[in-house]
C-alpha cells in the first residue's frame, strides 16, 4: 500500500509541476509470483524472523499496480515496466560496453570485471529479468528513453464508466 500511494503522489507531483521519475528495484508486472519476503543479514539469504531487529527485510515491488495507480493521475504517462536487461539494451549498454572495450589502455582486468559487470546487469539469470523499470512523465513528454510507445499504461477507465 505504501509503494502504491507514493507512484500515486510522484505522478501527481509531475501532472502538476512536469517532470519525469524513473523507477529501478526487483519485482514483478501481473500475477505474483508467491510470497516475496525475505530477509537478508551480512549479505545472505536468512529467514525473515531468524533474528528479529537484526535481519533486514525486503519484498518484491508490484510494478504493474504501481504502473496502474500511477496511470491514473490526469496529466501523467507511465511507461512499462520492462526488464533492466532490455530497458539497458534498449539505452545502449552494448555500444557503450564495445566502447569501452576498444580503449586503447585497457588492461585485461578491467576488460574481465566489465564483462562480468555487463553480463550481471543484463543477463536473466542474474538481474536481468528480476529487476524491473518503470518511467513516469508529464502529458506534454514523448516516450522516455528506453521504453517504446506500446510500453505506455493506459489506466483503467472509473468505476461505473
Amino acid at each position: 500500500p505504501g509503494a502504491l500511494a507514493l507512484c500515486r503522489a510522484i505522478s501527481e507531483r509531475i501532472a502538476a509541476d512536469r517532470g519525469a521519475a524513473l523507477f529501478v528495484d526487483y519485482g514483478f508486472d501481473g500475477a505474483s509470483p508467491g510470497d516475496t519476503l525475505r530477509g537478508f543479514r551480512r549479505h545472505e539469504q536468512v529467514h525473515p524472523l531468524a533474528e528479529p531487529g537484526l535481519v533486514d527485510l525486503t519484498v518484491d515491488a508490484d510494478f504493474g499496480a504501481c504502473a496502474r495507480h500511477g496511470a491514473s493521475v490526469p496529466g501523467a504517462r507511465v511507461f512499462g515496466s520492462t526488464t533492466q536487461g532490455e530497458w539497458l539494451q534498449r539505452m545502449g549498454i552494448v555500444a557503450r560496453l564495445e566502447a569501452l572495450l576498444a580503449l586503447e589502455d585497457i588492461t585485461e582486468r578491467q576488460v574481465d570485471q566489465l564483462i562480468t559487470a555487463c553480463e550481471r546487469l543484463v543477463d536473466p539469470a542474474q538481474m536481468g529479468e528480476r529487476y524491473r523499470v518503470l518511467a513516469v512523465v508529464d502529458e506534454g513528454e514523448g516516450v522516455p528513453a528506453g521504453f517504446a510507445a506500446e510500453d505506455r499504461v493506459v489506466a483503467p477507465p472509473p468505476d461505473g464508466v
